[in-house]
């Protein structure tokens, strides 16, 4: 049996004129035959069609609506349109709204048999790129997994380092590392109820568990007796944000922490350091994490009792706008969930 070199459907009101392109071309294609462009559209949804055959000029719905329907559904089957009528204006219009080609009655086997081989050759050439193109949106896919997969290994791996220095800080200061994975929790809570994106709020979560890092450049005595401290010392931990940033600029993968950590001691109105910077000309996870950093002080005190919440909903009203962002602050004392 001779394999069908793939399908044509005829849509055309005359009888005759669907009985003799189905006589032409069956030797060599699957040809369907529809009276009506409904009909033909029904065709084409139970059947894998490769070239439609259309008259323009039928009763109810004419060749060029159908032709507009049919390739905003099936964008790469060909349509050749034919006609005993055919207008420069008709042409036009038929090309614009997607046909491959048209034919004027009446027309010879040579003439149709060049026109669908075209058409066919088109539709292979349109099923190729599609299939290319969706093997290379497919392996794009596979590589953002990859890419992600990797980030977040990367992530791990960084995350372990870093645990394992805030556990050298809580040798010598047994404070931070708890007060560092506080922060980090509750800088994370914020960024969600901020509705920031997954990465943003990873990144935030990430900068905030990091931010005191560079406390392994600070004397033990001035770690761990924050009272009476010499002038010295205090200048000393008021350099730990550029020590942190100088530790974590030798780790590539976190360059986007670096912002954060170094200026999460800035203050909205600009009396902060290490750049004095202010309003949101500092970093938005700096301005975050400054806002946890204070309320985990508050409430975890190791020099006094800590605050009751109420007390500390007090004090970041006072210092809204000027300490920190107001913004931040009226997401934060919205939330039921943050403050606790």
């Amino acid at each position: 049996m001779k394999k069908s070199a793939g399908k044509i459907l005829v849509i055309d009101d005359d009888r005759s004129v669907r009985l003799s392109l189905k006589f032409i071309l069956q030797n060599r294609y699957d040809v369907y035959l529809a009276a009506s462009a409904l009909e033909g559209m029904f065709c084409c949804v139970e059947n894998s069609i490769d070239v439609i055959m259309m008259d323009i000029r039928m009763p109810g719905r004419d060749g060029l609506s159908a032709l507009r329907e049919i390739k905003k559904k099936y964008p790469l089957i060909e349509v050749i349109l034919i006609t005993a009528y055919a207008s420069m204006e008709t042409v036009k219009k038929a090309l614009r709204f997607g046909a491959f080609d048209y034919l004027v009655k009446p027309f010879d086997r040579d003439e149709i048999a060049s026109a669908i081989g075209r058409a066919f050759l088109k539709r292979t050439n349109s099923l190729a790129l599609k299939k290319e193109r969706d093997i290379l949106i497919e392996n794009k896919l596979c590589l953002e997994d990859q890419v992600i997969q990797a980030r977040q290994n990367m992530l791990s791996t960084c995350e372990s380092t870093i645990q394992s220095a805030l556990l050298t800080i809580h040798s010598r200061d047994n404070y931070t590392f708890y007060h560092s994975n506080r922060v980090s929790a509750l800088s994370a809570g914020i960024a969600r109820a901020m509705e920031l994106t997954g990465h943003e709020t990873e990144w935030v979560r990430c900068s905030a568990t990091i931010h005191d890092i560079g406390k392994l450049g600070v004397d033990d005595e001035a770690l761990r007796n924050r009272s009476n401290l010499s002038p010295a010392q205090i200048e000393a931990i008021k350099k730990h944000p550029e020590f942190g940033t100088q530790v974590l600029s030798s780790i590539p993968f976190l360059r986007e922490s670096l912002d954060s950590v170094l200026h999460h001691h800035e203050r909205w109105d600009g009396q902060g350091y290490p750049a004095g910077l202010a309003g949101e000309e500092i970093p938005l996870g700096a301005r975050i994490i400054a806002v946890a950093d204070a309320v985990d002080a508050m409430t975890y005190s190791r020099y006094r009792e800590g605050y009751f919440i109420k007390q500390v909903r007090s004090e970041l009203e006072i210092c809204s706008g000027r300490q920190f962002d107001p913004g931040i602050i009226n997401i934060l004392l919205k939330s039921e969930d943050l403050l606790h």
